[in-house]
């Protein structure tokens, strides 16, 4: 877990993450670990009107089966209420409730 908090305070310098939801915080992290995307695209995407399924449909002629893995193991935790609730804060380098940031 520290690892990947390290490697999103990196990704955090170059992308635009201030704010942004655990759930899409983890798909970038995915993205850059599978190399399936460039932080342009990834910025492009967090712009979007549904940043989520953006960032989800980067990469996904290519890696249809790891993205429909992603979605539903993340649609499982956001049940269990352990991700889905909390943005990322880059002055903390964690994720916060919303009302904190």
């Amino acid at each position: 877990m520290r690892e990947q908090k390290e490697k999103l305070a990196r990704h955090a310098r170059k992308l635009p993450l201030e704010g942004v939801v655990d759930t899409s915080c983890i798909v970038v992290l995915d993205i850059l670990h599978q190399g399936r995307g460039k932080c342009s695209a990834i910025r492009a995407a967090l712009a979007a009107d549904d940043p989520f399924d953006a960032l989800l449909a980067i990469g996904a002629s290519h890696y249809r089966e790891r993205i429909s893995t992603l979605r539903a193991g993340l649609k499982d935790l956001e049940a269990d209420g352990r991700v889905g609730r909390k943005v990322y804060e880059a002055e903390s380098g964690d994720f916060v409730a919303p009302s904190d940031v």
